[in-house]
């Protein structure tokens, strides 16, 4: 699992490069289990859907 902390640098560096973008850090999920989690279409789901309608 990536630590959020380079969850975090990435988001950073991004966002110096461009504006408008979100992070989510998610407390047990790793990498594909955002898509795959037994709990994805209750945790993950939602935020992903928030963030394609903004």
């Amino acid at each position: 699992m990536l630590p959020a902390g380079g969850q975090q640098r990435t988001y950073d560096f991004l966002s110096r490069h461009r504006s408008g973008d979100t992070l989510h850090v998610l407390p047990n999920y790793g990498h594909l289990d955002v898509f795959f989690g037994k709990d994805a279409a209750h945790d993950v789901f939602p935020i992903i859907l928030g963030e394609l309608n903004r």
